[in-house]
């Protein structure tokens, strides 16, 4: 299921139920609890919604976003926005929930609603009786002047963010980057690999027995498999990557396994 996230003060803690509509229409929470005895007094609520495409994660966030910046604002008048974090999985749903706070603080800063339906609706969202345009003004106008500290952004940017800010400590280059094409590096370590079979005695046996699996065991006879050996390192690669554990193997020998198609082939064949 899509997720999406509100981080308040960016520490985790005791979890807040997440509220969004879920596939049957049904407000659904979801609870998490993480324990850091040592900053008991610093934590603040971590909403998590979670619920299929269209259930109206955004529009919960949205509201959530903004009843916090009215609350943190008492502690942060100029900048009550750099203690929140919100995280989406895509890109067009960070844009789109930027758009939306946006356009909503504009709506209540200049009392711009198209109708007394829309004034209702949109005033529902904040959860105080004090009704202020001129402290959304205010909100208005640091986020302009603050804008990199409106942090809604995706996963993998939050991640890349990290590793930036503390590349140096974790002995990284400063201009570190995540890579998305990761084709060309199993390529590249598959051709190592592949030379260093001419003097290594551990990579010619391993390809011996892949020669063994491919031709007898696969029954291929394509005597080019370069091709094929690549897609299967993708596929354990990105199988690896989203299970994050190691292979282990079946414990059968490769000899058994051609015993067995033998027998399976001289049982059809009679």
């Amino acid at each position: 299921m899509p997720l999406q996230k509100l981080v308040p003060n960016a520490v985790p803690g005791s979890i807040e139920p997440g509220t969004a509509l879920g596939q049957n229409n049904q407000l659904k929470g979801s609870y998490c609890n993480a324990t850091m005895s040592h900053m008991e007094k610093n934590i603040k609520p971590v909403q998590i919604l979670e619920a299929s495409a269209g259930a109206g994660k955004t529009y919960a966030l949205t509201k959530r976003y903004i009843n916090l910046l009215l609350k943190e604002t008492e502690q942060d008048p100029t900048t009550p926005f750099r203690s929140i974090l919100g995280i989406t999985f895509t890109n067009k749903a960070s844009v789109e929930m930027k758009e939306r706070i946006l356009l909503y603080l504009k709506k209540f800063a200049l009392k711009d609603f198209s109708s007394k339906a829309e004034e209702r609706s949109l005033l529902s969202l904040i959860e105080t009786d004090k009704y202020d345009p001129v402290k959304f003004q205010s909100i208005m106008d640091n986020i302009v002047d603050h804008y990199s500290f409106f942090q809604i952004k995706t996963i993998d940017a939050f991640i890349n963010s990290l590793l930036t800010g503390y590349s140096l400590y974790l002995g990284f280059s400063p201009d570190i980057g995540i890579e998305d094409n990761i084709s060309e590096y199993i390529e590249f370590a598959l051709d190592d690999v592949l030379d260093s079979a001419n003097t290594d005695n551990g990579s010619k046996k391993m390809f011996e027995r892949f020669l063994i699996q491919y031709l007898l065991v696969e029954d291929k006879d394509n005597w080019m498999p370069k091709r094929e050996i690549l897609g299967s390192m993708n596929t354990l690669f990105n199988v690896q990557s989203l299970y994050s554990k190691p292979f282990r193997s079946s414990g059968i020998a490769l000899e058994k396994i051609l015993s067995m198609n033998q027998t399976i082939y001289f049982l059809l064949e009679n």
